[in-house]
């Protein structure tokens, strides 16, 4: 039977969409989903996901050694989203997650709070 004969994989309906699969993710560390403006991230806590677009001017940030940065005014941000320099003076909203089939899938219809995880 194919999967679309059974419904959504899991259970998960909209407004999760599939995002990047849980082995892309660096554990510790983060990706950036392009096609959903999310990053994807892991802890020791587990996995979480948080907005792509810098709440300064909605440029989109990057990740990198040094952190989740947006390259367009240099507001830098730590790992749950707080603004940790400006120009940016509020924090990326984190989302909701699920993870089925070995894929995230990402709620960016709400938001959670900094710190919510899902154990991986």
């Amino acid at each position: 039977m194919a999967r679309e004969d059974r419904g959504p994989p899991c259970g998960i309906e909209y407004p999760f969409v599939a995002s990047l699969p849980v082995d892309e993710i660096p554990n510790p560390g983060a990706a950036v989903d392009y096609d959903l403006y999310v990053v994807l991230a892991r802890d020791d806590r587990g996995l979480y996901a948080y907005t792509a677009m810098c709440t300064h001017q909605r440029c989109v940030v990057v990740v990198d050694n040094d952190g989740t940065r947006c390259p367009c005014h240099d507001s830098v941000f730590d790992a749950d989203g707080a603004v940790t320099q400006g120009p940016a003076t509020r924090a990326l909203p984190n989302h909701p997650v699920q993870v089925c089939d070995g894929r995230v899938f990402v709620d960016r219809t709400h938001v959670v709070s900094a710190g919510t995880r899902v154990p991986v």
